[in-house]
């Protein structure tokens, strides 16, 4: 059983994040009429010398007719009722009380207003003794009260905007969680035929289940410079209805200006600060969202039972989505800054706020061209770490930014996320406790980790876990691989191929020594993943290359040890006899067992003498009578007698011939599970996708090879 104690705190976090709409505060129609009366007053008379004090509304408390000008311009041409007036008046003049407010009121009907439109002498450079009145006020009144409408409006709108956009992704989230623990909970309703009918085959025909152009766990490359990971087409559906909404929601929906608005003096100044404030908001939103998508302890992976990679792949394409927020904003007040003039262009760029504002825009285009896959591919650990960077002088920057406007608590909920995400990480870590691992090369191609159990750590199939090397030059460092429980109980074991970087570094280490072992302080960060329910279908197809085999060999596994009434079948495609070595006490387990195994060597002039049994890496599990039977064996022209209930086959296999054949033969239902190289787990998604409208039986695809 998964510990859930850190899914409750995300949840809490999460709350928190919804809760950040109702921080924010609107302006109500009645605040902007009264200021609008507020701000119209500068355009026809003088109160106050002091400009500083009145636009902080101190020389309107303090001056009795000034006073009674607003209160008379909100009473007749604003028309707030006496009980609206009272607390706009008291909101910013907090020194007077409600009854000087009622008694200003009250003498208005007796006080001596100066008609500005009929009074000749009346001018508006000198100061005013009495409180004033007109239609020319009342126009002005009119023209701020609606371009502050506008301002206002438009934050108003772009909350609603993004709070919809992230109800979007709820939506989403939630309906994959119906349908997926669905499968789980009430297996028989989400195999009946009223659930695969011909509409819902053509759908996950064309859309839940195929890759995008045949592009999914392998990357897209082109002119061999270019490369990527291409997300599935459903993802793809997914993350283009939300591109397309912010592009309306950041470029076109709910923007006017009039004609000489006194708020902002031309078009571009207005429509900047609009583009400006809704870009802004939007981004705001959506910046919780990343976080949350790219932590690995994210709630979402339990409620959905979607797994890391697809959240990643939102992860990386939300990133994109929000730069483009960034940039709509960075263009539209730098726009608008430029139009103000250049006294404002000298005033916002000494600006605190808006030098942090620089720095986060400068730093969220180094972190998103740091994380262009070709860079990712070079060196994983080098951008890890310098994305980690990246990303905290981004937040640190955007929070001091957003502060000036009182959007600071989206930020704090971000930061509140990502360090949750790594207290969690940290928490795991001590729970497992360092530990010596015995750490073997075996055929030259895989490191076999044998690790000490802690009691703590729950594995279940397909279960994988963060290795970390504790070594001065890998300490740092952490890869994930599938965990793979011993016969004893007592040991985990990873199976790492060896390739570049990291594995290559241990494997070096390791052929220092001639028995080709060497002992590491390890730490494990994990459990993490969710099991698939391949245990709910009639038939199980599980299929496997190279050292993807642990995933699908758990869940044989596991189908054998519970004696479970389901067809099941392992295959796994390897390039040479010797991949056998490495795997044997594994596979032999399954000898017994109700599960098939059939074993594809695609290099057919591979040679068999390359298997050896008889080795510490292969036999360490094995029985001593086993292990004395597999040295007498050796004397022998093939050891494979050991592995007699195997089928054998070369060459490469026509994986939609056989998984055709395989379903057509099947009693009922069937899942497909896939762990292996990429090309091959695209090939059977789109496989099984091209298929399905012919399939009258229910066939769900799993895969848990995990790429970003």
């Amino acid at each position: 059983m998964r510990n859930h104690l850190n899914d409750l705190v995300v949840l809490f976090l999460l709350l928190t994040v919804a809760a950040q709409a109702h921080l924010v505060t609107f302006h109500s129609t009645e605040e902007l009429k009264f200021d609008s009366c507020k701000k119209s007053v500068k355009e026809v008379a003088t109160f106050c010398s002091n400009s500083t004090l009145d636009s902080k509304f101190v020389c309107m408390c303090q001056t009795k007719p000034y006073l009674q000008t607003v209160l008379y311009c909100a009473e007749n041409y604003a028309s707030l009722s006496h009980s609206a007036i009272e607390k706009e008046a008291l909101d910013r003049c907090p020194k007077l009380n409600s009854t000087s407010i009622q008694k200003t009121l009250e003498s208005l009907s007796s006080a001596t207003f100066i008609d500005i439109d009929s009074d000749t002498s009346f001018s508006k450079k000198k100061l005013v003794t009495s409180p004033i009145k007109g239609q020319k006020y009342a126009k002005w009144q009119k023209m701020y009260y609606i371009g502050s409408s506008h301002r206002y409006d438009n934050n108003k709108t772009s909350h609603y905007l993004a709070a919809a956009s992230v109800s979007y992704w709820l939506l989403i989230l939630l309906l994959a969680g119906v349908c997926n623990w669905t499968r789980v909970i009430a297996p028989k309703l989400a195999q009946s035929p009223a659930l695969n009918n011909k509409l819902v085959r053509q759908y996950r025909k064309y859309i839940s289940l195929p890759t995008l152009f045949g592009y999914h766990a392998k990357p897209v490359t082109k002119f061999k410079i270019f490369s990527g990971m291409a997300p599935t087409t459903l993802e793809t559906t997914i993350l283009s209805i939300f591109f397309v909404y912010c592009v309306l929601a950041n470029g076109i929906l709910g923007f006017s200006y009039q004609k000489n608005d006194p708020v902002f003096a031309n078009q571009g100044t207005g429509y900047g600060r609009y583009h400006g404030d809704r870009s802004g908001i939007l981004l705001s939103y959506h910046l919780p969202l990343l976080f949350i998508f790219a932590g690995r302890n994210n709630l979402f992976q339990y409620v959905t039972k979607w797994p890391q990679s697809r959240f990643l792949t939102f992860h990386k394409s939300l990133a994109r989505i929000i730069f483009c927020e960034i940039l709509v904003h960075v263009i539209s007040f730098t726009v608008q800054t430029f139009s103000l003039g250049p006294q404002k262009v000298t005033k916002r760029l000494a600006a605190n706020y808006y030098r942090w504002g620089i720095v986060g825009a400068v730093a969220a285009a180094c972190v998103l061209i740091g994380a262009v896959h070709r860079i990712r591919q070079a060196n994983y650990d080098l951008f890890v770490l310098v994305h980690i960077i990246l990303v905290a002088v981004f937040l640190a920057a955007a929070w001091i930014h957003a502060a000036s406007q009182v959007y600071e608590q989206f930020y704090i909920a971000c930061a509140a996320i990502w360090c949750f995400d790594r207290f969690i990480r940290l928490v795991r870590m001590f729970s497992f406790g360092m530990r010596t691992s015995k750490a073997e090369l075996i055929s030259n191609e895989t490191i076999k980790l044998t690790i000490p159990r802690n009691a703590s750590f729950r594995s279940f199939p397909n279960a994988y876990g963060y290795v970390y090397f504790m070594t001065p030059l890998t300490f740092y460092r952490s890869h994930p691989f599938t965990v793979v429980p011993s016969e004893d109980g007592k040991h985990i074991h990873f199976f790492v191929k060896v390739k570049g970087g990291l594995t290559s570094y241990i494997s070096k280490r390791i052929l220092q020594n001639d028995d080709l072992t060497c002992n590491f302080r390890i730490c494990v960060e994990g459990p993490y993943g969710l099991s698939v329910p391949v245990h709910k279908y009639d038939t199980s197809l599980l299929i496997a290359s190279g050292n993807g085999v642990p995933g699908p060999f758990a869940e044989a596994k596991e189908v054998a040890e519970r004696n479970l009434k389901v067809h099941t079948k392992l295959y796994w495609i390897i390039r040479d006899w010797h991949s056998l070595n490495w795997f044997y006490p594994q596979i032999k387990s399954l000898e017994k067992s109700n599960v098939e195994v059939v074993i594809y060597v695609t290099n057919t002039t591979s040679s068999v003498d390359k298997v050896n049994f008889y080795s510490s890496s292969s036999s360490s599990e094995a029985s001593l009578d086993e292990n004395k039977q597999i040295a007498e064996s050796k004397e022998t022209t093939s050891q494979l007698d050991r592995l007699s209930f195997v089928e054998f086959r070369t060459g490469r296999p026509n994986l939609e011939e056989v998984l055709n054949r395989d379903i057509s033969e099947s009693n009922g239902t069937v899942s497909v599970l896939t762990c292996g190289h990429p090309h091959m787990c695209d090939h059977v998604r789109d496989a099984i996708a091209r298929n399905t409208p012919n399939y009258k039986k229910r066939v769900d695809y799993y895969e848990s090879v995990q790429v970003w």
